[in-house]
C-alpha cells in the first residue's frame, strides 16, 4: 500500500517522523532549517485525500479549516473513542513554504464502481460477489475489492 503522506513529504523536503503519542497526533516544527512533520503512526496509511489535507494544513500561510476538518473526520472515524489533538501549524514551518509554488488542487475526488468483492476466511473459505458481501463474526483474513472509475 502506498504511503501517500510520506511521498508528499519527501517531494516537499519535509522530514516525516512517525510517533506513538497518546493525544497529540500531528505537529510541525523546524530543526536546523529542516521542516519536520510529526505524525502518529495511525496516519501512516491514510489515503491521498487525507495526506493532501495534512500537507495543506501545515504548509499554507492561511489557516486551512477545511483541511483541518478532513483530518479531524478521518481520525474520528478511525478511532471514535479517541481524545486527540492536532497541533497548530508552526509559523517557521509554514514560512518555508510561503515562497514555494505548491499545487494544492492536485487531489481530485473520483467516484469508483465496485467490480468484484472477494472475501477469504482464515479457513480458506472464499466468497465472491459483484454487489455486496456480508461480513459476519468469522475471521476475515483477506478482502479483495476490484474497482474502476465510473464512465470508463
Amino acid at each position: 500500500m502506498d504511503n501517500y503522506l510520506e511521498n508528499q513529504c519527501n517531494t516537499l523536503g519535509i522530514k516525516c517522523i512517525y510517533t506513538t503519542n497518546k493525544t497529540k497526533l500531528l505537529a510541525s516544527n523546524v530543526l536546523n532549517g529542516i521542516p519536520i512533520l510529526r505524525v502518529h503512526k495511525m496516519l501512516k496509511q491514510c489515503n491521498l485525500f487525507v495526506a493532501t489535507a495534512i500537507i495543506n494544513y501545515y504548509t499554507k500561510q492561511e489557516l486551512d479549516l477545511e483541511a483541518y476538518k478532513v483530518i479531524e473526520d478521518y481520525i474520528a472515524s478511525s478511532n471514535p473513542n479517541l481524545a486527540f489533538k492536532i497541533g497548530p501549524p508552526n509559523k517557521l514551518f509554514t514560512d518555508i513554504f510561503t515562497n514555494r509554488k505548491i499545487n494544492y488542487d492536485s487531489c481530485e475526488m473520483t467516484e469508483f464502481e465496485i467490480i468484484s468483492i472477494n472475501k477469504k476466511s482464515f479457513m480458506n473459505h472464499e466468497t465472491n460477489s459483484s454487489t455486496e458481501i456480508i461480513i459476519e463474526e468469522e475471521d476475515v483474513l483477506e478482502l479483495d475489492i476490484s474497482i474502476k472509475p465510473f464512465n470508463t
